[in-house]
C-alpha cells in the first residue's frame, strides 16, 4: 500500500470512529457535561480567567502550525521520516476534528462563554492539534535522550496538552466531552514501544506510529554523506519539503 494510501486511510479511520463517538454523545446529551460546564462558571477567577484566555491560545493552528515548520527547517530532515510524520500529523490535526465537526453537528455550550464562537463543538480542535503536535515534537525532538529525559519532555507535552484542554472548558466554549475526545484523537498516532537499548535505559518508550503514518525511515542505513545527497534526489522527500513549507498556508479553520 502507497504512502498516500496510509495516510488516508488512516484519517478516515480516525474520522468515522470519532463521529460515531460524537453522535453517541450527542444522543446521550450527557449531565455530567453540564454539570462540570456550571461548577467551573461558578468558581470562575479573574486572574485564572486571564491565564486561561493565553493557555487557550497555545492550542490554535496559527501557533502551531509556525513551531511544527520551525522544528522540521531546523532539523533539516536528518531524520526525514519523523519530519514528514510530524508535517502529516499537523495537517490532519487541523483537518480532523474540522470534518468531524461537520459530521456530529454538536452545537457549542451555550452556559456563560467567555470567548464567543459560532463554530461546532465536538471535537475540540484546539485540544486535538495540541496533543498531536506537542507530543510529536516532543517526541522527535527526545530519541537521543535517555529514557527518564526522553519521558520527560513527552510528559511536558502531555500536560501542556491538558492544560489547555482545561482551558476550552474553563472558557466555556467545549463540553468535557468535546476535549476528551480531542485528546484521545491528538494521541492516537502515537504507540507505547519497548525500548531496544535494555539496561538501566530499558522499558517503554513512547514513539511516533510510523508504519501507518510516514514512509519507512531507510535512512538510519546511510551515511550523512549519502543522506545528504538522497535528500536532493529522493522524490519523496522534495514532496516532503513542499508539503512542510505548504502546512504553513493551510486554511484556518474554527476553533
Amino acid at each position: 500500500m502507497t504512502f498516500g494510501l496510509r495516510v488516508l486511510g488512516s484519517f478516515l479511520g480516525l474520522a468515522i470512529i470519532t463521529a460515531v463517538v460524537g453522535f453517541g454523545v450527542r444522543a446521550l446529551s450527557l449531565g455530567l457535561d453540564i454539570g462540570i460546564i456550571q461548577a467551573v462558571a461558578a468558581h470562575r477567577d479573574a486572574t485564572v480567567t486571564s491565564i486561561a484566555e493565553i493557555v487557550t491560545y497555545a492550542g490554535s493552528f496559527p501557533i502551531l502550525a509556525p513551531i511544527a515548520v520551525a522544528v522540521v527547517l531546523l532539523r533539516r530532515w536528518n531524520r526525514p521520516a519523523d519530519d514528514i510524520a510530524l508535517v502529516v500529523i499537523a495537517a490532519g490535526s487541523a483537518a480532523l476534528p474540522w470534518l468531524v465537526k461537520l459530521i456530529v453537528a454538536r452545537p457549542r455550550p451555550s452556559l456563560e462563554q467567555l470567548q464567543h464562537l459560532s463554530s461546532l463543538s465536538f471535537p475540540s480542535e484546539h485540544t486535538t492539534q495540541a496533543a498531536a503536535i506537542y507530543l510529536t515534537i516532543a517526541i522527535v525532538l527526545s530519541k537521543e535522550l535517555g529514557r527518564g529525559l526522553r519521558e520527560l519532555v513527552i510528559g511536558l507535552a502531555v500536560v501542556i496538552a491538558v492544560v489547555i484542554a482545561w482551558s476550552r472548558v474553563y472558557l466555556g466554549v467545549h463540553y468535557p466531552t468535546d476535549v476528551a475526545a480531542g485528546l484521545l484523537l491528538g494521541c492516537s498516532p502515537h504507540r507505547r514501544d519497548r525500548d531496544p537499548r535494555g539496561g538501566e535505559e530499558g522499558g517503554n518508550v513512547t514513539n511516533v506510529d510510523l508504519d501507518a503514518f510516514v514512509v519507512p525511515d531507510i535512512d538510519e542505513r546511510l551515511a550523512p554523506r549519502d543522506r545528504h545527497r538522497r535528500s536532493r534526489s529522493d522524490p519523496r522527500q522534495r514532496g516532503a519539503r513542499v508539503v512542510a513549507h505548504a502546512a504553513m498556508a493551510l486554511p484556518l479553520v474554527g476553533a
